[in-house]
């Protein structure tokens, strides 16, 4: 039990530091600090022994990205969420490095796909606690897009993207393997939900034929588009009539 507990307690820090990379990549001044932070802790996670080394680690990572990373504060950043079938957006082979690009154009990423909904046993048994893959199939299951479980992450991405859309975000990206019928489904829905909310989004389904240079100019463009979309944008927000969820996206 032990075991399992470091197991799942480590891929939260995981989850946290990539959060906290994400975000502090895309403010950085200096190019590269930020990487190099998060390659230094989680090769601490990975490497700790004990329950309180994780438990200090825990309040550590936070400190170490605000400590260490200088930001540019002077300018507004875009926030884009990444949705999708968990294989392609967590290999950043499959998804020829997405984020990547995204915090080099200064845009700050989110997502809620992880391991952690297969891992995380503490999540799972707490009745207070609720991990975001639960809520979100729980938001989807309240509007009229999505009720019931179709297989593989579709239902849960039309929740993800809801919950995303309520926290402010500037659009999305959905990402899926050619033949995934789930997200195939999933996609119609989401465009529906794109044009319901003035939430861009941009479905992405990699195969073979994908290549480095057209991929990001597509994302060049996309982000380019949402800019000039936000300036003419009304302030005001547009949420589905469907009762409220509490969603927790942070450990």
């Amino acid at each position: 039990i032990t075991v399992l507990r470091k197991a799942w307690i480590k891929n939260r820090l995981i989850d946290t530091v990539k959060r906290y990379l994400t975000t502090f990549r895309a403010m950085e001044t200096s190019k590269g600090t930020s990487d190099e932070i998060a390659d230094f802790l989680w090769t601490q996670t990975m490497n700790a022994k004990r329950l309180s080394t994780l438990r200090k680690l825990a309040q550590k990572i936070p400190k170490v990205f605000e400590n260490e990373v200088s930001v540019d504060t002077s300018r507004a950043y875009l926030k884009f969420a990444i949705i999708g079938e968990i294989y392609v957006v967590l290999v950043q082979e499959a998804n020829y490095g997405l984020e990547r690009i995204l915090n080099d154009l200064g845009v700050i990423t989110a997502t809620n796909v992880s391991l952690r909904k297969f891992t995380d046993v503490g999540y799972k048994l707490n009745p207070f606690k609720q991990l975001p893959q639960k809520a979100a199939m729980k938001l989807a299951a309240k509007t009229k897009h999505l009720k019931h479980y179709c297989g593989g992450c579709g239902q849960e991405n039309v929740g993800s993207m809801l919950m995303f859309q309520r926290q402010g975000f500037d659009g999305a990206f959905h990402l899926a393997p050619l033949p995934c019928l789930p997200e195939i489904s999933a996609s119609y829905i989401l465009e529906d939900l794109s044009r319901e909310l003035d939430f861009p989004i941009l479905p992405i389904f990699a195969d073979e034929y994908e290549y480095n240079a057209g991929f990001q100019t597509r994302i060049e463009a996309f982000v380019n588009s949402v800019k000039v979309w936000g300036k003419e944008r009304t302030t005001e927000k547009k949420l589905l009539p469907i009762e409220p969820l509490e969603a927790v996206i942070t450990a």
